[in-house]
């Protein structure tokens, strides 16, 4: 199987679930196939910047943060921590977060118009794992977790690092680790909504969009701890269909697999 078939097939699929409707004023609602944390369609809205032709907004309209709320989850000025973490999460994906209409959001050009759809979404889930921090008293998420046992057997890593894919897509994976002795470059993404196959497809897309080669090593780790996973098979189903080269772990299972890991032996 070559590079292109797979990328025509992710297209394919993107373009087939993909609805775009003009409903007033120029506004254009997307229904994306991915989805929230109701298992709704994730709806984007786009339209004409006020002042500037030349520019685009894509839009949640408020609806990941109002959504949210609906589940006790509020994030405004009373809740520092939470609004805090996703000021950082908008700054990840190069979004905008805006905190009075709660707007997750991002101007662009037409010709970018598709990797900065592909950016809000990112940044849409993401927001949506805010959901399953631990507490608000100390608010640690997955990805502290995994963190700290990458410190706990000494993995020397980077958080967060860009890395440049095809035509201009930035992929950011949550950790990276450097080739080292030898070993390969890895990357690891955490999954703390295991059951939610937007996450793995957001994964799958991402690698398939990068100019990967065999020099490098993709992980994804699964929380098993807060979450029953019911879904194994379609998760490794996923990587399976499009031919995507990733390993899948078990939070749970992650001291006795950690020298897939390690760089550093």
């Amino acid at each position: 199987m070559l590079a292109t078939d797979l990328k025509k097939e992710y297209v394919k699929w993107i373009s087939h679930n993909m609805e775009y409707e003009t409903i007033e004023n120029g506004i254009v609602r997307i229904d994306t196939p991915f989805l929230d944390n109701v298992s709704d369609e994730i709806i984007l809205y786009a339209e004409k910047v006020a002042g500037n032709k030349n520019l685009i907004r894509i839009t949640d309209d408020g609806w990941t943060v109002r959504n949210l709320s609906n589940y006790g989850f509020t994030i405004d000025k009373r809740s520092k921590k939470r609004e805090k973490m996703l000021i950082q999460i908008a700054s990840d994906f190069a979004v905008d977060y805006n905190t009075l209409t709660k707007e997750i959001y991002i101007d662009v050009s037409f010709d970018k118009f598709p990797i900065a759809k592909h950016r809000l979404l990112q940044a849409i889930l993401r927001t949506n794992d805010l959901l399953f921090m631990r507490n608000d008293t100390n608010p640690s998420t997955f990805r502290e977790d995994i963190e700290e046992k990458l410190n706990k057997y000494e993995i020397f890593h980077g958080r967060g690092t860009p890395i440049e894919g095809k035509r201009g897509f930035t992929i950011k994976f949550d950790f990276s680790i450097p080739s080292l002795n030898g070993k390969k470059e890895k990357y690891i993404q955490a999954i703390s909504a295991p059951n939610n196959l937007d996450y793995t497809k957001i994964i799958a897309a991402n690698i398939t969009l990068l100019n990967y080669d065999t020099k490098a090593e993709f992980y994804a780790i699964y929380d098993d701890l807060s979450n029953d996973i019911a879904r194994k098979s379609d998760i490794n189903a996923v990587y399976e269909e499009l031919n995507v080269p990733v390993t899948t772990l078990l939070f749970s299972e992650i001291d006795k697999n950690i020298d897939l890991l390690k760089n550093n032996k």
